[in-house]
């Protein structure tokens, strides 16, 4: 089992994002770590959106205004997981499968940094589900 480095999730730190702590190794996500975006850090979010994070063993809650998503590394792949929709995926949702821890890193900064269009995928297609509801 590949464990994500602790260098390697200082850089996600380092941009401003919460980083979870790594999850026990016979978790659904086995030694990954959950990512969001603090409000009080410059990037993309999704408007009106909040919500946050807290386990047990973490110090305090953390509020966010994006979705959250898991890194970990599977059979030598690196992990990005997006997956909001049960049975997923759904409109917006991705799982990203990547060579290289920085590859995945790479996406995770991406997601969000970089075009916001990625994340807007996830509450549109939530505004439009509700609408087709009714």
């Amino acid at each position: 089992m590949t464990v994500i480095r602790k260098s390697s999730l200082d850089k996600l730190r380092d941009a401003g994002l919460f980083v979870s702590e790594p999850f026990p190794t016979n978790s659904p996500f086995p030694d990954g770590v959950v990512i969001a975006k603090p409000i009080t850090t410059p990037g993309n979010s999704i408007p009106d959106y909040t919500s946050s994070y807290g386990m047990e063993n973490e110090q305090e809650e953390v509020p966010v205004n994006t979705p959250f998503i898991h890194l970990y590394c599977h059979n030598n792949k690196s992990i990005v997981y997006s997956v909001d929709y049960i049975p997923g995926p759904g409109p917006g949702d991705f799982v990203n499968e990547w060579d290289s821890i920085d590859e995945a890193l790479d996406d995770v900064l991406d997601f969000f940094f970089g075009d916001p269009s990625r994340m807007q995928l996830k509450p549109e297609a939530r505004i439009k589900a509700k609408h087709q509801r009714r």
